[in-house]
């Protein structure tokens, strides 16, 4: 008998003897660990900094863009790439953060700030109560948060974040955090990333 585990996008090919069954488990734990080391080698070579100049013509604005791709702990129904952390400055200063989702998000306007179902952030394993949404994109798709939260953000190591998918569950990513140095070379002009402290 022929078996096959096929984990996310890594495939395990195996002969199932069931006389033999005993002596297979072995392989089986090897290909899992195998599939588990490949994730995290993913994870790892993924958690840096990508860097890009963005032309805004109709505002006479050329923007220094930052991204930083995160993982999806529990992923939206339907998945078209990884969720990211978002930095846009010009002339030194911080003009747009956010996170893109990836997928289209629950919340409620009409107050002065959105209110986002199911929002939940941690850095280094603390949960930041006062985390503040002060916008969500047209498409839905990406929530923009206040500058204090980025001085946070990005002086943490990791930073786990959920928000409710619309009509779907919540959605978890994780964000492995490299050296925030290149944003703040970037955007250090900007008051509220030179403040000290969390």
């Amino acid at each position: 008998m022929i078996g096959l585990f096929q984990l996310r996008t890594e495939t395990c090919w195996f002969i199932m003897d069931p006389m033999r069954s005993a002596l297979q488990i072995p392989s089986l734990l090897l290909c899992i660990a195998a599939f588990g080391m490949a994730q995290q080698a993913k994870i790892d070579a993924t958690a840096e900094w990508r860097y890009m100049k963005k032309d805004d013509p109709l505002h006479a604005k050329v923007y220094d863009k930052f991204l930083l791709e995160g993982v999806y702990l529990t992923p939206p129904r339907v998945v078209n790439g990884a969720p990211a952390l978002v930095v846009e400055c010009v002339g030194g200063k911080v003009e747009n953060n956010y996170f893109n989702v990836g997928a289209v998000v629950d919340h409620k306007s009409g107050g002065l700030f959105p209110q986002v179902t199911g929002l939940e952030v941690r850095i280094d394993g603390k949960s930041k109560r006062t985390f503040m949404v002060d916008s969500v994109s047209t498409d839905g798709l990406s929530i923009y948060f206040t500058r204090v939260d980025l001085h946070d953000v990005l002086r943490g190591k990791q930073v786990l974040i959920g928000v409710n998918e619309y009509l779907g569950p919540q959605v978890v990513m994780r964000f492995d955090m490299p050296d925030p140095a290149p944003v703040l070379e970037k955007c250090g002009s900007d008051r509220m990333l030179k403040r000290k402290g969390k």
